[in-house]
């Protein structure tokens, strides 16, 4: 199967609601330099699901900084921290006990949210805790890696019920592709409406996709 890892945003808190917010989250997200300094070429970065053509965002804090000012996350007292309503973006990263490779790019990605005034805070937890907060809804951002074949039926992932759906994120139009998949006649008409399904993951960031892992 394929080893793939994304980046899940909590949609019923705050500013994670609105698609412009991920989409900067995950243009400071510097893949490109981590597939090589971390993950020594062993993992490939990824714009959508495996079973899409999708490209990744590259690092562009200039654009990101730009989402957050077109979407009215600015820095209204002079801080250099943005603000909603007057209280700091202050966001909480879980990181799993022992994700060696994850945390240096975690802190990495910290550095390059402040350049672009966003804070956040890391808290190490362990494998049972960190479900437990995930199926609970308490949680901002954490991590979730996937191992499945290209051509499993999506919905175990992105359905309404699927292993995402802690994300709280809902998309009629998304269900919609969802059931067109189920009701392809075979494997060649469900490659466009996988594709369909790939760029709508894209555009809406639901996740934040990250790598393709290499598996041994």
């Amino acid at each position: 199967p394929d080893r793939t890892s994304f980046v899940v945003p909590n949609h019923r808190r705050g500013p994670l609601g609105d698609a412009r917010f991920r989409q900067a989250l995950s243009l400071l997200w510097d893949r490109a330099r981590f597939a090589d300094e971390v993950h020594h070429g062993l993992a490939r970065p990824i714009g959508a699901p495996t079973f899409a053509e999708v490209p990744p965002d590259l690092l562009d804090r200039k654009k990101a900084i730009s989402l957050l000012e077109t979407a009215g996350f600015r820095d209204t007292d002079g801080d250099g921290v943005r603000d909603v309503g007057g209280v700091p973006i202050r966001l909480t990263f879980l990181l799993p006990a022992g994700a060696r490779s994850l945390a240096p790019e975690v802190r990495a990605f910290a550095l390059d949210l402040r350049r672009a005034g966003l804070l956040l805070d890391t808290v190490t937890v362990d494998a049972g805790t960190l479900q437990a907060r995930l199926d609970h809804g308490d949680f901002d951002l954490a991590t979730v890696t996937w191992e499945g074949r290209r051509d499993e039926d999506p919905r175990a992932l992105f359905g309404s019920q699927g292993q995402v759906s802690f994300s709280g994120y809902r998309s009629d139009h998304l269900q919609s592709l969802l059931d067109q998949v189920r009701l392809a006649p075979g494997p060649a008409a469900r490659v466009p409406v996988l594709q369909r399904v790939g760029e709508w993951l894209a555009s809406e960031r639901p996740v934040i996709f990250l790598y393709l892992h290499d598996v041994p």
